[in-house]
């Protein structure tokens, strides 16, 4: 497990509150294919399983569905939702509007040294001559935390709500990691999952925010097309 990964997991376990530490267990394993679209949910069973009580798993349930995780149906219970191919392009085009609003408008207050930090990390990766699967899981937990950085410069309300349409775009993405891309070359994808993040923190770097947000909405647009691949 890379660095990345093990940073990600923790920040999910280790939430003092106990109704967050539901939703984030739950809608991680929900992204990371643990969890299937269609299966049921128990209320008791979750909270057997994560050692705490049924009040705080039925509050993250509850989260999770209007964060579009679950759908509730009346005496049938709570079940995992599948989002359709079309609210998924609808997602991924508010993402990448969102994301380009943030960074023309707040993309000057981006830590230069982080940036730094994962503008080292996406050149290592494109070196490399070959990515293997570990390699490949590591890149998107990266990707995953470059995009945090990305959204923690604006206001805490707005950053909120473009987490949730950030964080609806990770199971598909995570599924396109885990499957290579449906068998892509290193060379796509190292394209794929390096070049347009070096590309967007060139750019703010040289505190170019509109060439940067332009290369933000040429990565979002990547990764939908490489969910279908």
């Amino acid at each position: 497990m890379g660095k990345y990964q093990t940073k990600y997991e923790k920040l999910i376990a280790n939430e003092p509150v106990l109704n967050k530490r539901a939703y984030n267990i739950i809608k991680h394993r929900i992204i990371f294919d643990q969890l299937h679209p269609g299966q049921r949910l128990s209320v008791a069973r979750l909270a057997e399983e994560l050692s705490i009580s049924r009040t705080p798993v039925a509050v993250a349930l509850s989260t999770l569905e209007r964060d579009g995780y679950v759908v509730v149906y009346p005496q049938r219970g709570t079940f995992v939702r599948e989002l359709t191919p079309f609210e998924l392009e609808i997602i991924f085009h508010a993402r990448s509007a969102l994301g380009k609003l943030v960074i023309q408008s707040a993309g000057h207050l981006i830590d230069r040294s982080e940036l730094e930090v994962f503008y080292g990390e996406f050149k290592r990766f494109r070196s490399m001559k070959y990515i293997n699967n570990a390699d490949l899981m590591e890149l998107f937990y990266i990707d995953v935390e470059f995009h945090r950085l990305l959204d923690e410069c604006i206001p805490g309300i707005i950053h909120d709500e473009t987490k949730v349409i950030a964080d609806l775009t990770m199971n598909s993405r995570y599924l396109a990691y885990r499957s290579r891309f449906g068998g892509a070359s290193d060379e796509t994808i190292k394209e794929l999952c390096c070049d347009h993040h070096i590309q967007i923190i060139e750019c703010l770097l040289k505190n170019d925010v509109e060439k940067a947000a332009e290369a933000f909405v040429t990565d979002v647009e990547c990764g939908w097309k490489g969910t279908k691949l």
